[in-house]
């Protein structure tokens, strides 16, 4: 048989036929070769392989729950508040590297007594084992990219976009993480703490640095690891504080 053109070229691929017969929707009929071979069939064929698939049900789940982070990202970005536009970005920078709630550990060492060494020592520590784990291989595991940062107003915007990805949201997890561990410790500290994390979440969505989902993940987890481990914590933190007694003790007698 003789052929011209594109459809002649492509019949005569090896195995082209047998290869995509069923996708032309021929079933176990292969078509006469006269068929395959024509250009419009060519075309009919590279049409169907180039029709995108509709996506699973999980994958369509996944979808609208992005899009609906992203329309409450954008809804904040919208929000106008000179106090907010003034406090957050200050707040959302004391969070860097947990620089925040070393302060707070200072604070409540010298100004809480015994009680509030003991839930400094539980949050600082708590937050110590959880901060990596959040911002190591959580965050390598769901590579979500950052927002795009144009929508919010320039003035509250962070400095610096983050290196880092977007999901969950490491800030959101040391503040609750350090909060609800020191709060397990010294319950008295939870109506001052607990705002102190939620307000720390909130500033990462008002300026730019995050997705309202990277948020509500970063504190779930930060908070369901700190009631997890932190009471052990606690219990290492004393352990260590009795062996510095008694090495205390020994090099005073000596």
């Amino acid at each position: 048989m003789t052929s011209s053109g594109s459809g002649g070229f492509v019949a005569r691929l090896p195995g082209w036929a047998e290869r995509h017969h069923r996708v032309a929707g021929y079933g176990d009929h292969m078509p006469n070769e006269d068929v395959a071979s024509t250009p419009l069939h060519a075309a009919e064929v590279s049409a169907q392989l180039a029709e995108p698939r509709r996506p699973s049900a999980p994958a369509r789940a996944v979808l609208r729950v992005g899009a609906g982070d992203r329309a409450a990202f954008e809804w904040v970005a919208q929000r106008q508040s000179k106090v907010l536009d003034w406090v957050m970005p200050r707040l959302t920078h004391m969070g860097d590297n947990g620089s925040l709630w070393a302060w707070v550990s200072v604070v409540l060492a010298i100004m809480g007594g015994r009680r509030g060494r003991r839930a400094a020592r539980a949050g600082l520590l708590t937050l110590a084992v959880v901060s990596p784990v959040v911002n190591g291989p959580l965050k390598w595991l769901v590579r979500r990219p950052r927002p795009l940062i144009d929508v919010v107003p320039e003035a509250r915007r962070i400095r610096h976009t983050p290196r880092t990805t977007s999901f969950p949201s490491g800030h959101s997890a040391s503040a609750w993480c350090f909060s609800v561990a020191a709060s397990i410790e010294a319950p008295i500290l939870a109506p001052v703490l607990l705002p102190m994390a939620a307000a720390v979440a909130y500033s990462r969505v008002y300026t730019g640095a995050h997705y309202p989902g990277d948020v509500v993940a970063g504190s779930i987890v930060g908070a369901g690891l700190a009631g997890l481990i932190g009471p052990h914590m606690s219990a290492v933190g004393a352990r260590i504080d009795e062996v510095g007694e008694r090495v205390t003790e020994v090099w005073t007698e000596a």
